[in-house]
């Protein structure tokens, strides 16, 4: 039985032309849906390069979520218990990104675990 060497390749293809495909879309969700509407309505401040540095923090959120997301989808083969597990997975990550409770308050055996959240760097 012949091995398809190409098969990798093939699908790191797919996984770039996937991205690729999404990215325009994602960057109209992101900052015309979801930035430009939050940050107006919330009455932040008027200041360009405050609105452009909010801008960038959510693409970059935006986009460690997505990456998290195809991270936990290649982990599953069921699409149905990779969206079940998702859960355990996300909730530590808001759990210790510091908008719950103060980061001074963990105990330091479990402390470090906020640096691997990427909401903490958002928040």
């Amino acid at each position: 039985m012949a091995t398809n060497l190409f098969l990798p390749v093939f699908d790191s293809a797919i996984g770039i032309h996937e991205l690729l495909l999404q990215t325009h879309l994602f960057f109209i969700n992101v900052v015309g849906a979801n930035s430009v509407l939050a940050y107006f309505m919330t009455g932040l401040r008027t200041d360009a390069s405050a609105f452009f540095i909010f801008l960038a923090v959510m693409i970059i959120l935006s986009f460690s979520g997505v990456s998290i997301g195809y991270i936990l989808g290649t982990l599953f083969d069921d699409r149905h218990l990779g969206a079940q597990l998702t859960n355990i997975f996300a909730i530590p990550f808001m759990l210790f990104s510091g908008f719950y409770k103060n980061r001074g308050d963990y105990a330091s055996w479990i402390a470090w675990f906020e640096y691997l959240s990427p909401f903490k760097y958002g928040f």
